[in-house]
Order: C-alpha cells, then sequence, then structure tokens
C-alpha cells in the first residue's frame, strides 16, 4: 500500500495468510464463533520456533546446547524464556537422534574451539570459532518434533 510505505507504517501478520482469511467465512471453515477461530489461529502460531545457531557459540547456539552422550546421542538443553521458566531456566531433552544426518551434527559440534588472534593495535584476543547450528521446534498431530541445520 503507497499509504504505508509513506507514512512508514510496517503491517504484519503471524502465521499462514489462509487461516487468517478463515475468519471472515467462519460457518464455512468449520468455525462456530470468531473466538472458536482465534483458537485455532493462535494454536497454528504457536506450533514452532526456531532457536537461530551462531558459529561464535559454543556448540553453535547460545539458547540451545547440545551435548553428544557417550551412546553418539545428544543431550540439547533449550534455555526458556523467563515467562515459561519455573524451577529451572533450561528444559533438557535426553537422548536425542537424528534420523538423517546425525554424523553432520556430530561433527559441526565438534568443530567448536576457541582460537586467539592479535589485532590491528596488537593486542591478543580470544574468540570462539566453529559451525553455526540452528534447531527448529515443531509440533504436530503426535507432538513435538526437533529438526537440526548446520552449514554446509
Amino acid at each position: 500500500m503507497t499509504s504505508d510505505r509513506e507514512s512508514g507504517q510496517v503491517r504484519l501478520c503471524f502465521g499462514s495468510r489462509r487461516l487468517f482469511r478463515k475468519q471472515f467465512a467462519l460457518e464455512e471453515n468449520g468455525s462456530a464463533s470468531h473466538a472458536d477461530w482465534k483458537k485455532d489461529w493462535q494454536a497454528e502460531r504457536g506450533s514452532q520456533f526456531l532457536v537461530l545457531g551462531s558459529k561464535d557459540e559454543a556448540a553453535g547456539n547460545q539458547s540451545c546446547l547440545a551435548m553428544v552422550g557417550p551412546d553418539g546421542s545428544l543431550r540439547l538443553r533449550l534455555r526458556l524464556p523467563d515467562g515459561l521458566s519455573g524451577p529451572s531456566r533450561h528444559l533438557v531433552l535426553e537422548g536425542v537422534r537424528f534420523a538423517y544426518g546425525q554424523e553432520a551434527i556430530l561433527q559441526a559440534l565438534s568443530a567448536s574451539r576457541i582460537v586467539t588472534r592479535q589485532t590491528k593495535t596488537g593486542k591478543l584476543v580470544r574468540k570462539r570459532e566453529g559451525s553455526a547450528v540452528s534447531y527448529r521446534f515443531v509440533r504436530d498431530r503426535k507432538g513435538w518434533r526437533v529438526f537440526a541445520s548446520v552449514e554446509a
């Protein structure tokens, strides 16, 4: 919209456009009321989240730390937001194995190291290097699933 561009206004809709438009034809789309549609819309919006990786963080991610167990499975420690944390600020998932790409993930996790470099002024600085590992958590009919992405 031209008026939005001129005023600097940004319009966002989180969730799919298809699901958003269902509110305008409630009966045709199987919703008894707007509150019923809104419940479905919020459930869909809360069905997945991404934890973005960074190559300069331990194990490639600041918010989801993966540690390799003795049997080769992963232990994921997910940092929870303040509103969800109870006695612990973390949710721990034990025995995680990926059907595809487990070796690539293990290789990315083992690539993390601390290197010392010299700046232009001659000062020595320590910096972490490695591979970024991003995690997408998705809820479907069966429950929660986790997908991992590593740099190629």
